[in-house]
């Protein structure tokens, strides 16, 4: 019998990986023989119940509560982990927030909290892990958005961070790929998650959204998972730099 699994025995760090998107991922690679680390911030239950499915796969798994928008927080997270796994092979840049505020209406704080959480998080997640992944000659998978590529209206500053996630994923391929650190993004479309999956079913999402999405459905965060799992393994060890759509075509940029 073949116990072959595509990332098997791969430490993965994932931040935002209580739910949505990130719990997926979490899910996906466990299946698939890595050790989970499930980052997180407010939804510990949430965690818990991530880490409970993955050990009922014989996953190894663990929560670790972490601030990505604070330096301090960082380092302390990349210090628990390592003790705890003794080596970080993947990192998946995925938490994240969003608020749709009219541009005019967009306070200071509400800007720095949308930007040190999106883009100064990822930016110094991937600084401090860095050494780990040039020892493993590991990979980092930055979730950036469509938004960040053909711009918000509806939230200006949450397409800016995303924005800014593309062009770090560009930047930092160039400095690490001679040292064998591969580092790409993943940009979703429409995904239903738990939190979005009640506004998709609106009128306005079904009359103005889903025709403008040629695979004429919402995305799902398996989508994403399947693309992050593609991105994580040795079947695109020559790919780098790279930003994947994930959006049913709505995006073709």
């Amino acid at each position: 019998m073949n116990n072959y699994k595509i990332l098997n025995d791969k430490v993965v760090l994932i931040t935002g990986a209580s739910r949505g998107i990130g719990a997926e991922i979490a899910k996906t690679f466990g299946e698939n023989g890595a050790k989970i680390a499930i980052v997180y911030l407010k939804n510990k239950n949430s965690a818990q119940k991530t880490k409970r499915f993955l050990e009922s796969l014989g996953t190894e798994a663990d929560v670790f509560c972490c601030d990505i928008s604070k330096v301090n927080s960082i380092k302390s997270l990349l210090r628990l982990v390592a003790k705890r796994f003794k080596k970080i092979d993947i990192l998946i840049n995925n938490a994240g927030v969003i608020k749709q505020t009219p541009f005019d209406k967009i306070t200071e704080r509400e800007y720095d909290w949308i930007l040190n959480t999106n883009l100064k998080g990822a930016f110094f997640m991937a600084q401090f892990t860095l050494s780990y992944l040039l020892k493993s000659r590991g990979s980092i998978i930055n979730i950036a958005s469509v938004g960040g590529q053909r711009g918000g209206p509806k939230a200006p500053h949450y397409s800016a961070s995303k924005a800014g996630i593309i062009s770090l994923t560009r930047s930092l391929s160039n400095l690490y790929a001679p040292k064998g650190v591969r580092v790409n993004a993943i940009s979703p479309g429409q995904i239903e998650t738990e939190i979005a999956k009640d506004i998709f079913k609106t009128a306005f999402y079904k009359k103005e959204v889903l025709p403008k999405i040629p695979l004429r459905r919402i995305g799902k965060t398996s989508d994403v998972a399947n693309a992050a799992l593609f991105l994580a393994s040795d079947l695109s060890d020559y790919i780098t730099g790279q930003t994947i759509n994930v959006n049913g075509g709505e995006y073709l940029g």
